[in-house]
């Protein structure tokens, strides 16, 4: 009777997340990741067929994990401008936590480029939303090809704080935030 294992898909992602994070996808092997999550190689592969397969997993698990929170804040209480204050902490913390995965995806090369597309356009349709809320309630309009630049600057912003400041979250956010607000007037 085979060895039953409990939440081992969780501990496997959670293994592997630590590993591309700390090793990178070149020097991470299933080996290693087999043996953070406690359990044989041959197990792994009865679940990953790959290591890129496993990449795209872990990758795909941690977006849907932080859109959900990105929903969460969107359909919360609060104004537009404190929602999006909240939206912008969430992303950096949650970009933080990946542990350099976004690097990796890039250098890696190993996801579709429709499948990093889709993730872009997550975000930005999710922050467009809260950005149109905010200008309806200050009487402001900025046209969406405007509003969509400015995710994409709120966005990379974040990636380039967390780069060069990293132990300085609260500072980073607060400048991103303010960044955001001068140019929403």
């Amino acid at each position: 009777m085979p060895k039953i294992i409990k939440d081992i898909e969780e501990k496997i992602l959670i293994s592997a997340m630590e590993a591309f994070g700390e090793y990178g996808y070149a020097k991470s092997d299933m080996k290693k990741i087999a043996a953070g999550a406690g359990i044989a190689v041959g197990t792994l592969y009865n679940y990953f067929p790959n290591k890129k397969e496993l990449f795209k997993k872990v990758f795909s698990k941690s977006w849907e994990m932080t859109f959900e929170k990105l929903d969460e804040i969107c359909r919360g209480s609060g104004s537009s401008i404190e929602k999006i204050e909240r939206f912008i902490t969430a992303v950096y913390d949650d970009v933080t936590s990946r542990k350099g995965l976004g690097k990796e995806l890039i250098r890696a090369d190993v996801l579709p480029m429709d499948f990093r597309k889709d993730i872009r356009s997550a975000i930005f349709s999710r922050l467009d939303s809260l950005f149109e809320g905010y200008l309806k309630e200050s009487g402001i309009d900025i046209e969406t090809s405007k509003r969509w630049r400015l995710s994409d600057s709120l966005i990379s912003t974040l990636m380039c704080m967390h780069r060069a400041y990293p132990g300085e979250r609260d500072d980073n956010i607060e400048f991103v935030f303010e960044m955001v607000k001068r140019y929403l007037g």
